[in-house]
């Protein structure tokens, strides 16, 4: 049973202070969230809100949150030849071909430099620029996608991306994931071996079209 937004309001008091954490985790866990529910649950699941906020509290972190992305962002804009080194303009270029090919059978990423992906685009390489340690490692346009689209908002999707990070940079910064693809094999094999032998014979045992699969079972 999904967790609607008139569910998913019950857990708040008349000021939006969040009553019971834990069961609003648990809840989440084990009930799928509605797609009218995401944009209020990721933020708070994602760790972005404080837990004992109100929700004017939220409304102005919301603000100064945005004022502090529209900061970073136009900083690069502003002076992007400037400000990258052949390490960050080789990011850049890596996401720019990876934003290209990223989600473009949705609606909201399906035409060429449309909205959705120029945000994608700017979300990405602001986040380069603001975590330089991780910069960008192929497979975050995929994680970041789904966010964008849910919150449908440039700068929360930034901040809940960065919140999102530290679950996610051991296995970002993995870059060799042939024991996760040979595990994948392994288990298609013991369980479907018509289906394990059909896929060796079109791909010569190559499984990289599960990528995808792995890097975005998060969501």
């Amino acid at each position: 049973m999904e967790l609607h937004l008139n569910a998913w309001q019950t857990y708040f008091d008349n000021e939006g202070h969040l009553i019971d954490e834990y069961k609003l985790r648990k809840t989440s866990f084990h009930h799928s969230i509605s797609s009218d529910t995401r944009k209020e649950a990721w933020p708070f699941l994602l760790g972005l809100w404080e837990r004992d906020s109100s929700e004017v509290q939220r409304h102005h972190s919301a603000d100064l949150l945005s004022q502090q992305y529209v900061s970073l962002r136009n900083g690069w804009i502003n002076a992007e030849a400037q400000l990258f080194d052949e390490e960050m303009k080789q990011s850049i270029k890596t996401i720019d071909k990876d934003v290209r090919r990223t989600e473009r059978n949705h609606p909201f990423y399906a035409e060429e430099g449309c909205p959705g992906l120029r945000m994608l685009r700017r979300v990405l390489i602001t986040l380069s620029v603001y975590d330089q340690e991780l910069a960008y490692v192929q497979g975050m346009n995929e994680l970041c996608a789904p966010i964008l689209l849910t919150l449908q908002d440039e700068s929360l999707t930034f901040w809940c991306f960065v919140k999102l990070l530290p679950m996610l940079r051991s296995r970002l910064l993995t870059l060799d994931i042939s024991p996760q693809l040979s595990a994948t094999a392994d288990l298609v094999q013991y369980f479907d071996l018509e289906l394990y032998q059909h896929v060796e014979k079109l791909t010569a045992g190559h499984w990289l079209f599960c990528f995808r699969f792995h890097n975005t079972h998060i969501f």
